[in-house]
């Protein structure tokens, strides 16, 4: 008996949640080449009385300018050539499907960058990452995963004066704190307005590499991608042997905090 062919189940991203979703989106230029910025949101601030005659001059704030260098990622697909017209949107949905995750597993660790790092001012470079040594951990005594989710919000809006904030957190805690979120669209809030991400490529690491129950909150992020470049020239993608056709998309993708704020916490710590 011959099967028939059915329409597979099309590859679909995350819906809710995402780094992509909740990341900004500014407009193209030239990041491929890599990106810098002077981070606004790192100042200083000082108070004085109505009184005073000499108001305190805020220091100035000791800002790295952060930069960051684009990786990529690629999806292939294999067809015989007795199958038709080859479905190059196949191809697409895989490669939008994936984006998210990759955005997020990278920021996270900093992995692609890490095995294959630009060369900067003649030294290896690797991106700024989430689960970095550069982090600051936050000591709590809370014992909930939401307390403990909690003192790291709380100490990060004291470092950014009260500015949003975005809380990182792996995709499985989300059952059990749900029910105090916000969920707008595809988008995720704290009661105070702090952006939760919970991408399924957060693997939840530490600082030091090691663990899965690790949480971070930054300022906000900056996502970048290009279109997927579709490898389907007959000639490189063919196997003439077997009559099959061997295709696949390339994008390259770039995704970068605002550095002012970078804390940690273990939602499942002694400390």
């Amino acid at each position: 008996m011959i099967p028939e062919n059915i329409d597979a189940p099309q590859a679909r991203a995350q819906a809710t949640g995402t780094l992509w979703a909740a990341a900004a989106k500014p407009d193209g230029g030239r990041w491929q080449t890599g990106l810098a910025w002077r981070p606004e949101r790192c100042f200083t601030v000082a108070g004085f009385g109505p009184c005073n005659d000499t108001p305190a001059i805020p220091a100035e704030p000791a800002i790295t300018l952060p930069e960051v260098y684009p990786v990529g990622y690629r999806v292939s697909d294999e067809c015989t050539t007795l199958g038709g017209q080859l479905d190059t949107s196949r191809i697409q949905r895989q490669a939008d499907a994936v984006l998210s995750f990759q955005l997020a597993q990278e920021l996270w660790t900093g992995a692609l960058s890490t095995a294959d790092p630009v060369t900067v001012d003649g030294s290896p470079y690797v991106n700024p990452h989430l689960a970095s040594a550069d982090a600051t951990t936050v000591a709590t005594d809370a014992t909930t995963v939401a307390d403990r989710l909690g003192a790291l919000e709380a100490a990060a809006m004291t470092q950014a004066f009260g500015q949003q904030v975005f809380l990182h957190v792996p995709a499985k805690y989300l059952l059990g704190i749900g029910s105090m979120l916000v969920f707008r669209g595809d988008s995720i809030y704290t009661p105070l307005g702090s952006v939760v991400v919970a991408d399924a490529g957060y693997p939840g690491t530490g600082p030091a590499g090691t663990g899965d129950s690790w949480a971070y909150a930054t300022g906000p992020v900056l996502a970048f991608r290009t279109e997927v470049d579709l490898a389907t020239d007959m000639a490189s993608t063919l196997d003439r042997r077997t009559n099959r056709r061997k295709v696949w998309g390339t994008r390259y993708i770039a995704a970068a905090f605002d550095p002012c704020s970078h804390m940690a916490v273990d939602l499942e710590g002694s400390a």
